[in-house]
């Protein structure tokens, strides 16, 4: 069960909410690869895990800026993630650090744990180990990282990870994002985390109440963005609903007078309750939906619906040593900065990095059309044209065993 668990995970407040669009400094309207910056690599003490930050070519640490730490899914590492999101590219056009923390080779496929009780918890397991590179990193003395502008994403066992830290370390993290991954709690050891990621996991509700409670003192609304595939065989779509009410649902208890809106009806492309709702195009890929859930403020929970997308990190590049990608999909990595950038722990803007200059340059992701189909503050985004069109690898599993 445990072999077959490791391979079916594939590679796997007060209220934050953003000021309205018109107050908010410009967002990167395009995807740079360019990343002349520099590379360190950390080992964590006590630990197998490392990590490598990238240091934008114009940095300097006179300024505080964001920090963005992407977590990879399982049978990657964070030169496999980094390569798959060209995050580099983005934090050298914008100004900001970007941390790809590399789980213990020795760990059963290069998982993240998120299925495991202890890594649910504040100070335990991954979770302590992810938040102590946020506080080597802030402590280093190299950067000065903007504590309020400390944000976190991830793929598959990554996503599920990025999506327990929101919930353990809402202090630390402004806004999480999740690509096929698991709501809270969704599992507390390996035989159920292989049902939760076929069949999904407890019901959002009472997902919702512990990861309240898994919040603690440090409860606030965590904004966050979801991102799911309705092909995806890895990781079931319903765990992406999931997501989203659970969030939904937390956030709620963790800012009761905030006014944000939990309802949540329907399943695939076909949900209800949502406060905006909007239809979105690649060119020559895939169409989608984005629903946002709305509070006094805009858009608090955000999710991208992606039609006949599979287990992949969306828009992503097939660069180097890249897996689990899909060209064909929305630009994960760009709209994750882009909504990121609108969030702080303080509850206001976090503005455009620390810098409004940009990389010179560029290559830039298939063009992305979004008609918004109904009103109340979701932003629309729009790519340029210029990169030439891939086929999709396959994401199938030789030799792999039936799940009972």
């Amino acid at each position: 069960m445990k072999a077959i668990f490791v391979l079916l995970l594939g590679v796997l407040c007060t209220s934050a909410s953003p000021l309205p669009l018109a107050k908010r400094q410009s967002t990167a309207t395009s995807h740079p690869t360019a990343a002349p910056g520099a590379w360190d690599t950390f080992s964590v003490s006590g630990s197998a895990v490392k990590y490598k930050v990238y240091t934008p070519s114009k940095y300097s640490a006179s300024q505080s800026v964001p920090l963005i730490m992407m977590l990879h899914g399982c049978t990657q590492d964070m030169n496999v993630f980094s390569d798959s999101t060209q995050y580099a590219g983005l934090a050298e056009a914008q100004n900001f650090i970007v941390v790809f923390p590399s789980q213990d080779p020795n760990a059963s496929n290069k998982c993240w744990k998120w299925y495991d009780s202890g890594s649910q918890q504040r100070g335990g397991g991954d979770a302590a180990i992810l938040a102590g590179i946020v506080d080597s990193i802030k402590s280093n003395g190299k950067w000065a990282i903007d504590s309020s502008r400390t944000y976190v994403g991830g793929l598959s066992a990554g996503a599920a990870m990025a999506v327990i830290m929101g919930n353990t370390y809402p202090d630390y993290f402004a806004a999480i994002c999740s690509g096929s991954g698991l709501e809270y709690g969704a599992a507390h050891d390996l035989t159920s985390g292989s049902l939760a990621t076929s069949q999904g996991g407890p019901s959002p509700s009472t997902a919702g109440q512990a990861a309240f409670q898994a919040e603690g003192s440090h409860a606030r609304s965590v904004p966050a963005l979801v991102f799911q595939g309705t092909s995806d065989y890895t990781v079931n779509q319903l765990n992406g609903d999931q997501i989203v009410q659970q969030y939904l649902t937390t956030n709620k208890l963790a800012a009761p007078n905030s006014g944000l809106n939990t309802q949540f009806g329907g399943s695939g492309t076909s949900i209800t309750g949502s406060s905006t709702t909007a239809d979105g195009s690649v060119s020559g890929g895939y169409t989608y939906k984005i629903f946002g859930w709305n509070d006094n403020s805009g858009v608090n929970v955000q999710y991208y619906k992606i039609n006949s997308m599979g287990h992949a990190w969306s828009g992503g590049f097939q660069t180097g040593s890249a897996t689990y990608v899909d060209p064909k999909g929305p630009d994960a990595s760009l709209i994750s900065y882009n909504f990121f950038m609108q969030y702080t722990t303080s509850g206001t803007t976090g503005g455009n990095g620390g810098s409004s200059s940009s990389s010179s340059t560029t290559t830039t992701k298939a063009s992305t059309t979004t008609t918004t189909t109904s009103s109340g503050g979701l932003p629309t985004y729009s790519w340029p044209t210029g990169l030439p069109t891939y086929s999709l690898p396959t994401f199938s599993l030789p030799g792999m065993p039936t799940l009972a």
